[in-house]
């Protein structure tokens, strides 16, 4: 048995080894390469209006973008509401929400590339789009892992066990010991 047990881990693990390889890469990268994205338009810019416009720029776009952000998310957020007040999940809108905060994130990240993103995440068409291909994403992996979130919460009372619903009859034991099998070999 613990054999065939680490036979399966082994295999999980080279399965999912390629995946982890490329998080890391993929996070390397945006590591790197975003501050030389963003030092490269930092000079270019600079070279074009000089520091004083460019510091301008990156501080009012910054205030636009939160401005902007602040006005959508109250939309989204009056959405929520709406869709709970009718008794409907408001699923969208709450990725809407997430899609979001992660522009508000890029705003607040200093450079002109994370805010041409975090203004192209506020634009409705572009947020539905990644909206879309997140709830595909989401959804493959939730498949895997519903059951798992769905046996790991249960109710417990103060005492802390576990309640358990379900029927029981009464079982007279002599009749039990006639209907049971004979135990395994």
């Amino acid at each position: 048995m613990w054999v065939q047990i680490s036979v399966r881990f082994a295999a999980f693990a080279a399965s999912n080894f390629s995946k982890v390889r490329a998080l890391r890469l993929l996070i390397l990268l945006l590591l790197i390469g975003l501050p030389v994205i963003e030092i490269t338009l930092f000079i270019k810019v600079g070279g074009l209006l000089g520091v004083l416009p460019t510091i301008l720029l990156i501080f009012g776009m910054s205030v636009l973008g939160t401005w902007l952000l602040r006005q959508q998310g109250l939309q989204s957020l009056g959405k929520m509401q709406s869709a709970m007040a009718r008794g409907e999940m408001p699923m969208g809108d709450m990725l809407d929400g997430f899609i979001l905060v992660l522009a508000g994130l890029l705003f607040i990240l200093p450079g002109f590339f994370t805010d041409i993103l975090g203004f192209a995440l506020l634009l409705p068409p572009i947020r539905k789009a990644f909206g879309a291909v997140a709830a595909r994403w989401l959804a493959a992996r939730s498949v895997k892992t519903s059951f798992y979130a769905a046996n790991s919460y249960q109710s417990h009372k103060d005492t802390g066990g576990p309640i358990i619903e379900g029927e029981a009859t009464e079982v007279d034991p002599d009749t039990e010991n006639r209907h049971r099998l004979p135990p395994r070999r």
